[in-house]
């Protein structure tokens, strides 16, 4: 069993009328880091400081000066990559 699922996997399932155990493809965001913060901070659950969507060097080096400037006792981060 697995969890993501391809467009390419799905339309094969429905072609030969087979069940596939995985989630639609439409909801693949929803399991990756910057989706489940999107919905943690959508329905109030608490999330450790950060930014979701980050997709350059910059954007990860703003997000960091960011963290820094709200938090200035801020020794360290974590970089997660999808």
């Amino acid at each position: 069993m697995f969890f993501n699922v391809t467009e390419a996997e799905k339309e094969l399932a429905v072609k030969l009328n087979l069940p596939i155990y995985g989630c639609d493809p439409a909801l693949n965001y929803l399991g990756t880091k910057s989706g489940s913060r999107t919905i943690f901070k959508e329905t109030g659950i608490l999330t450790p400081n950060g930014f979701e969507n980050i997709n350059s060097v910059a954007e990860i080096t703003e997000a960091i000066y960011q963290l820094k400037i709200a938090k200035p006792q801020l020794e360290k981060a974590v970089i997660k990559t999808q």
